[in-house]
């Protein structure tokens, strides 16, 4: 068996939006102390009525920016502020009710405020109203109307609720499905910096869903999403890199990317950083550094990874053999599926090599392998099943397996399958073609 690297693309599942709540941000303006003017003329302002001033001390006293914080006193400002519709300290205030900093929870004043902040046009309050809406929280489930909040919010740059839009054209969620539509907010909401909209315009740019495919946009978007820490990204850019896909090959960055992805848990990235340092494939060859890799890999349940160590202790070529280790990664692949690992697991037990021999569990692994479409599998199964080896003989059975190994042009399996076609009836024969 051949080790093989990871060839495919991580591609092709569209994220779900994250429906988190936006919350509050911190002072734009520079830093000042209490005894300063500028915070004496905000004060001043503020007890004389001025909303924007009463929103900016309470800002103060939350962000303790200049003064020390006081909880109370930011909510009786932040209050004042709202009772005059100041559209961020309605926000601000409908924040602190729903999430329960400073004040108690109340989620349907909360509701009532974000409600009075949207229709006063800011874009947050619209955001979180779309999520209320969305998720059916103190409010009616109702995909229409958080559409339509989420679509004010995007028509004023918010990247998040750009995305979300995106979504529900994608999805159809209260609205008739429309891949362009979807295109043009995942397009805004990336420009804008959303890291899931990054990565999926590169994901339909390399699918050509946004005609004609395109790979250079793909690995454009991948590097953005990747600069950002997304760890799929980075993953399918270093793939990008290797393959010479839509970026100049380069062997150095996809290792880089590689690294990156690999150091951050994508398993797929661990996965392929064991297959260069064992093949020296643009390394030197490092069977320390191989199997630390596979080993992460596998540990994070990824069965070619563990099928890669199994392999690896089960061969002995450049490191000692361990038979033991070598069972307990093919066990733990074959767990996860994986027909190689099966197969592997039947031969050990066909020939006793560090377990019992047993050609009932030979049996039982071969099954499973060949029922994961492993053509050896099919056409051993077929042999196992006409000798009665492990299991009562069925020949119509073996006749069965035996044609679906030689339809993989498994060689031997077609003159096999032709020998037990003779041993059955017309009748038996026909039943198993069809």
């Amino acid at each position: 068996m051949n080790i093989i690297g990871n060839s495919s693309f991580g591609l092709g599942i569209l994220l779900t939006a994250t429906l988190l709540s936006h919350s509050t941000i911190s002072l734009a303006e520079d830093s000042t102390s209490a005894a300063s003017p500028l915070f004496s003329e905000i004060s001043f302002k503020a007890q004389n009525g001025d909303a924007n001033s009463q929103f900016l001390l309470a800002r103060h006293f939350l962000t303790g920016d200049g003064t020390p914080k006081d909880p109370d006193l930011a909510m009786k400002w932040l209050e004042n502020a709202a009772k005059q519709k100041h559209p961020e300290a309605l926000f601000e205030l409908a924040y602190h009710y729903e999430s329960g900093e400073s004040v108690n929870i109340d989620i349907q004043k909360a509701v009532n405020l974000y409600q009075e902040s949207a229709q006063l046009g800011n874009p947050d309050a619209q955001y979180n109203l779309g999520l209320m809406y969305a998720k059916g929280k103190a409010v009616k489930q109702d995909h229409k109307q958080a559409k339509e909040w989420f679509e004010k919010a995007a028509q004023q740059g918010d990247a998040d609720a750009q995305y979300n839009l995106a979504v529900i054209y994608e999805t159809g969620l209260g609205v008739e499905k429309s891949h362009s539509d979807a295109t043009y907010w995942y397009q805004q909401s990336a420009q804008n910096g959303n890291v899931n909209a990054q990565f999926s315009m590169a994901t339909r740019y390399m699918q050509g869903q946004v005609a004609p495919r395109n790979d250079a946009q793909a690995a454009y978007w991948f590097e953005s999403a990747a600069k950002q820490g997304d760890v799929a990204a980075q993953f399918n850019l270093a793939l990008l890199y290797e393959l010479g896909r839509g970026v100049t090959k380069d062997n150095k960055k996809a290792m880089e990317w590689y690294h990156k992805a690999a150091e951050a848990g994508e398993t797929g990235a661990q996965y392929n950083l064991g297959i260069k340092y064992a093949l020296a494939d643009g390394v030197e060859q490092d069977m320390h550094a191989s199997i630390n890799w596979f080993r992460q890999a596998a540990e994070n349940n990824n069965a070619s990874a563990q099928l890669a160590l199994g392999y690896i202790y089960d061969q002995g070529k450049d490191v000692k053999r361990d038979i033991e280790q070598a069972i307990f990664w093919y066990q733990q692949a074959a767990k996860n599926n994986n027909a190689y690992a099966q197969y592997n697991l039947a031969l050990m037990f066909s020939n006793g090599d560090g377990v019992e021999k047993s050609d009932k569990e030979s049996f039982k692994w071969l099954e499973k392998s060949a029922n994961n479409d492993n053509a050896v599998a099919q056409y051993n199964l077929g042999i196992y099943l006409a000798e009665g080896r492990g299991v009562e003989q069925d020949l119509n059975e073996s006749y069965f397996w035996l044609l679906l190994a030689s339809s993989h042009d498994f060689e031997g399996a077609a003159d096999n399958a032709e020998y037990m076609e003779s041993l059955l009836t017309s009748k038996e024969a026909e039943a198993v073609q069809q």
